[in-house]
């Protein structure tokens, strides 16, 4: 690789366009990554019996706590009459509806965070919002062009963060989820216009190397997430740990990222690709440039084989169980006697 080559990608036409595909992908990526994290800092807010002094208990503001006697010593307890824990057996830890059996620890156990259903609708909220934002880009980005499609989606994604830190202080779950609808709707657009403009805009020597940072800085994105929760992961509960500004505070980091694809939509140039072509219409097209020869047309019905193959590699990626993984990393990692966040950093760092 040539020194005139490096100087060439680092210069900054070149990074102008690769941004768009850094900042994209990144946003995609703290998406991703924020399932676990969330679900995480909830239910450690919910649950009173981490809390270790009267003070840190009292302090609790996402569920009624008590600090009270349990087998004769103190404790931070919930406010039910019962305590689950009297419960002996699976048959008997179902009598009180507050109560779930913990099979790790072989107890009855007072719920606290979402359930397993609502843990499900949380994971797949965003993936729902994904799948409708990129049936209609498609549209959209023709029709108005690259640069207002980005800010757009960087709009749309401030307001699906920006409602997330509402249904965080509200403690309104069908809010979190309307939320990351949205914002899933955002990144439906995202993963498809980002690409987009790079592929029309970057010159060919580089085309490569700078379509692969929307992959590189998607697994960065994730990285990231894991990485803020870890930081910010209370770990002294004899102490006011204030869970509540963590959640925001992790929230934000979601908040910022989306408002800086808005920036980077307002400051890029719109691709002369789409300038050029009438109306924004454009037909699929296939060049071979070993060749040089002209251009190819192929209409869908030519394509059918090729994106039934792209419609079956995606499914079998998802078939492997990766977003299983990633959004329940803290429970599968806190079973292998991890900390659930610090198991989940190594499990996104892998």
């Amino acid at each position: 690789m040539s020194s005139e080559y490096v100087r060439g990608f680092f210069s900054r036409a070149v990074l102008k366009i690769a941004i768009v595909n850094i900042f994209g992908a990144a946003l995609y990526g703290l998406g991703i990554g924020f399932v676990p994290i969330h679900t995480t800092f909830t239910s450690i807010s919910q649950n009173c019996t981490l809390y270790e002094s009267e003070s840190a208990c009292s302090a609790v503001t996402a569920t009624t706590c008590i600090w009270g006697d349990y087998n004769n010593t103190k404790q931070c307890l919930f406010s039910e009459p019962v305590d689950c824990r009297t419960f002996l057996s699976q048959d008997t830890c179902g009598s009180a509806s507050y109560c779930a059996w913990n099979f790790d620890g072989h107890l009855c156990a007072h719920t606290a965070g979402y359930s397993a259903v609502e843990s499900g609708v949380f994971s797949g909220s965003m993936i729902v919002g994904g799948l409708l934002g990129s049936l209609v880009i498609g549209k959209i980005v023709n029709a108005i062009g690259r640069k207002k499609s980005m800010i757009l989606l960087g709009v749309i994604s401030v307001a699906g963060s920006s409602l997330v830190h509402i249904a965080t202080a509200t403690r309104i779950y069908a809010l979190l989820i309307a939320a990351r609808v949205i914002f899933g709707i955002a990144m439906g657009g995202l993963c498809c216009v980002a690409p987009m403009y790079v592929e029309e805009m970057v010159p060919d020597e580089y085309r490569k190397p700078v379509g692969v940072l929307f992959q590189v800085f998607c697994t960065f994105g994730i990285m990231l997430a894991a990485l803020v929760g870890l930081v910010l992961d209370p770990t002294d509960f004899s102490v006011n740990v204030n869970m509540a500004a963590r959640l925001q505070g992790f929230d934000a980091v979601l908040s910022i990222f989306a408002v800086l694809v808005v920036i980077v939509g307002i400051s890029m140039e719109e691709s002369t690709k789409w300038l050029s072509s009438s109306k924004g219409e454009e037909s699929i097209q296939l060049m071979s440039q070993s060749s040089g020869y002209a251009t190819q047309q192929y209409s869908w019905g030519d394509m059918k084989f090729v994106l039934f193959v792209s419609f079956a590699l995606c499914v079998a990626q998802q078939m492997t169980g990766i977003n299983a993984i990633m959004n329940y990393a803290p429970n599968i990692t806190s079973s292998m006697n991890l900390k659930p966040l610090t198991g989940n950093f190594l499990v996104m760092m892998w």
